[in-house]
């Protein structure tokens, strides 16, 4: 039965859900916007082979995340302590969209220890719109942010630009659903604070990848129109353990299918 509660780390408390007894450790992280619960969805097909760490992360769920940026380290020193505390040498990692994302970044710094990683409908490729706004010097971001503590005229913009054919309806969707809730829109912005932190570079990672030989698997959804699949394909193609396969899915994958999915390989 799933069990919550709160991991410490260096006095911050970062909250987790833990299911299964299976041997193997895998620590998930979700995406942008999603709750360490959605995890919850792959609970039958995950449970008899690891034992799960659903992490919120910072500015999500349970979170009381009161400082203004997170850093790759601070979930580096948190993987670190569920390995202590669960008495594990080598683990798994998986990711969704943004969780995807900050699991490459880590790769090097986990790269000895890793069983495998799993990639859903990963961030870190295509240049999403949180990301592009890292074309900005963070100081200007965040002069931003305190000229859009009223976003009126900023969804205005944005809606007249989408009338006009110059921005697409998913970035419209995201401006509108998380500037017009003040909560989201101080999620977001620390986001924009912190994604300089989480950058990748593809060819290193690949290549070491290759070198360790740790296994990845990469699940996309074909109706995923947030993050298209084909620079994963592409990047892909010169990976020595890979599997890449694409579900009948949007961007938020991790669901129903996704667990079939899983219970049929695992079934192997």
């Amino acid at each position: 039965m799933p069990t919550s509660s709160f991991i410490t780390v260096e006095g911050k408390e970062i909250p987790y859900v833990r299911f299964g007894s299976g041997p193997k450790l895998l620590i998930a992280f979700p995406g942008y916007g999603d709750r360490k619960e959605v995890f919850l969805n792959l609970e039958k097909s995950l449970s008899s082979l690891y034992t799960v760490y659903a992490i919120d992360l910072p500015g999500h769920g349970e979170s009381n995340w009161s400082e203004s940026e997170f850093s790759k380290s601070d979930l580096e020193k948190l993987i670190h302590v569920i390995l202590q505390e669960e008495k594990k040498i080598q683990l798994s990692l998986m990711g969704h969209s943004f969780g995807g994302r900050a699991i490459l970044s880590m790769l090097p710094s986990f790269s000895d220890v890793l069983h495998e990683v799993v990639l859903l409908a990963p961030d870190g490729l295509d240049e999403g719109y949180m990301s592009r706004a890292t074309f900005l010097p963070k100081g200007i971001r965040k002069l931003l942010q305190g000229i859009l503590k009223n976003p009126t005229w900023y969804i205005s913009l944005v809606t007249g630009l989408n009338k006009i054919g110059l921005l697409k309806d998913y970035s419209l969707q995201f401006v509108k659903l998380n500037f017009a809730n003040p909560k989201r829109r101080k999620r977001l912005f620390l986001f924009w604070n912190s994604i300089d932190a989480f950058k990748i570079n593809p060819k290193a990672l690949r290549q070491l990848l290759n070198e360790k030989k740790i296994p990845l698997q990469i699940v996309l959804g074909k109706k995923d129109f947030v993050i298209p699949g084909n620079a994963w394909k592409a990047w892909a193609k010169e990976l020595d353990l890979v599997t890449l396969v694409e579900l009948d899915t949007n961007h938020q994958i991790v669901g129903e299918e996704l667990n079939t999915y899983f219970l049929a390989i695992h079934a192997k």
